[in-house]
């Protein structure tokens, strides 16, 4: 789409939050670090996950100021916030009518207790410098259910957040680009044309109501 891409090989379990985090700040710092040298527009950077990494991009889109990631990295204030989020069928709450708890359990191992369930909630991290987002989400997700992404809308309104939401009826968890491009065969049900229509929204989004 002639946007500069990076892609982000983040650790998983036996680590824990918040190294994930650090490790997505360190990246997007980087960006603006080296911002001339790689033809980037600073202030143009947006964050996409899928699922679990919808999960993280948004943790970078509202805790972004978490004081262990300067004391460990050394950056400037807030050179580690996107501009903007993408968020495909993410894990947002860890609320356990609604959570994919195999997550949070992946997420925070030992770490676990009541304070930091809720502070990786992250629809009650959301504020008004929340970055604008974008989401997508099947409404039949087996896995991940849709309420992750309409309580993150719902927070993102209170707020005054700019965001865009589209639920699409029909369509299995992990979907990706939808196409042959990322499914697994020709005959997959990755293979899904009415929820591929999220990356030319998106393209969309990010221009027209983000000036990308």
């Amino acid at each position: 789409m002639g946007f500069n891409a990076f892609v982000l090989w983040y650790s998983i379990f036996p680590e824990n939050y918040p190294e994930q985090l650090i490790e997505a700040s360190a990246a997007i710092s980087l960006m603006r670090k080296n911002s001339d040298e790689w033809f980037i527009d600073k202030d143009k950077i947006a964050v996409i996950g899928f699922s679990a990494g919808g999960h993280l991009a948004c943790s970078l889109s509202t805790l972004w100021r978490e004081k262990e990631i300067y004391d460990k990295l050394g950056i400037e204030m807030d050179s580690n916030k996107p501009n903007a989020s993408i968020l495909a069928y993410p894990v947002i709450s860890s609320d356990n009518k609604i959570s994919h708890g195999g997550s949070f359990e992946s997420l925070l191992g030992e770490k676990s207790n009541e304070a930091m369930m809720t502070k990786v909630s992250l629809e009650k991290q959301v504020t008004s410098e929340t970055p604008p987002t974008f989401i997508w989400h099947t409404a039949n997700d087996s896995c991940v259910p849709v309420l992750n992404s309409i309580v993150l809308a719902e927070a993102l309104s209170k707020n005054k957040v700019p965001f865009e939401l589209h639920i699409f009826p029909n369509g299995s968890h992990g979907l990706a680009n939808c196409n042959i491009t990322t499914a697994s065969s020709v005959s997959s049900n990755q293979i899904n044309p009415h929820c591929e229509q999220w990356i030319e929204l998106s393209k969309k989004w990010l221009v027209e109501s983000c000036g990308f």
